[in-house]
């Protein structure tokens, strides 16, 4: 009888991520319902009737939570968000390692601002050392297991990285040409409007235009075929504990998705426009895009918004 009961209650269990406040709750759980069974055999029911009945008394997890009290089911919940697991060896040196290369590039970039006063000079510097930290600190972060979500596949966790790689190594490169010879003394006299239209300027909205377009592509195609990563325990949570706050959106899933397919709209509008702006000097009728991409999210939150 007792294996029996003690089997039912780890089933009642399984799929769910373990804590410290998970095993003593389970342990609780089977501790009560032997118990249970051992007061109806007292009163003269067979151990296997006794058995049936309190297995079926334990429902699920939610109900047995319920059951425990508020403050009990609050600590089961809380334990499942503060769960810290320990990283992997791989990743806590990536992040140590990336943490460095940030570190090193912010000990440059202002050696070089102490050296030069050339705001081009200055924002080449920074350049490397931020689009390979962002792009390392996107694939690990998004490698890395969590408590609520698995960790993403590798091949399409460094899609993701180059992507954001080349977008960033995109903007501060072609930033650093614009900029290039350009005093920070002299900012505030400096003749911009004849600067965006030098040949300077062009080969700056160039050197932006092809690493941001491929990089953008390359996210929107990431954010259409994204899977969904939630862990079983996570999609009963939100299931039955944030029902009323999720009631008027869609799955988990499909709001990350959507909250993806929003940066990627705006991040088109600015390189869109950047390209105009310094390809053809055309910055003031440029400025429609971002009217095409408010147009753009509306009809993205009409159309996730209609599903069911």
């Amino acid at each position: 009888m007792e294996d029996r009961i003690k089997s039912a209650a780890a089933e009642l269990f399984a799929g769910y991520e373990e804590t410290p406040q998970l095993n003593d709750f389970r342990e609780e759980v089977t501790a009560n319902t032997l118990e249970r069974a051992r007061d109806l055999i007292e009163k003269g029911m067979g151990e296997d009737e006794a058995a049936a009945k309190v297995i079926a008394e334990l429902g699920d997890l939610a109900e047995i939570a319920e059951l425990a009290g508020m403050k009990k089911r609050r600590e089961i919940i809380s334990g499942f968000f503060s769960q810290n697991k320990p990283l992997d060896k791989f990743h806590a040196v990536g992040y140590a390692a990336v943490t460095a290369v940030a570190i090193i590039g912010i000990i440059a970039t202002l050696f070089a601002w102490g050296k030069t006063d050339n705001l081009g000079t200055i924002l080449m510097t920074a350049a490397p050392f931020i689009a390979i930290s962002a792009a390392a600190y996107t694939y690990l972060g998004l490698t890395q297991d969590s408590p609520s979500v698995y960790p993403m596949k590798k091949e399409k966790g460094l899609l993701f990285a180059l992507a954001v790689g080349l977008i960033s190594a995109g903007i501060l490169f072609g930033a650093g040409e614009f900029m290039a010879g350009i005093s920070t003394a002299n900012l505030k006299n400096y003749d911009w409007g004849k600067h965006v239209k030098s040949e300077q300027a062009l080969h700056a909205g160039r050197t932006v235009a092809l690493p941001v377009v491929i990089g953008t592509a390359v996210l929107i195609y990431l954010g259409l075929t994204m899977e969904d990563r939630q862990k079983p325990w996570f999609k009963r949570w939100v299931d039955k504990e944030l029902s009323e706050q999720f009631a008027e959106n869609e799955k988990f899933a499909e709001n990350e998705r959507f909250g993806l397919l929003s940066g990627v709209i705006w991040i088109s509008a600015a390189s869109l426009y950047m390209f105009i702006g310094f390809v053809f000097g055309a910055w003031h009728p440029g400025w429609l895009v971002f009217m095409a991409a408010v147009t753009a999210q509306l009809l993205l939150q009409f159309a996730t918004s209609g599903k069911k």
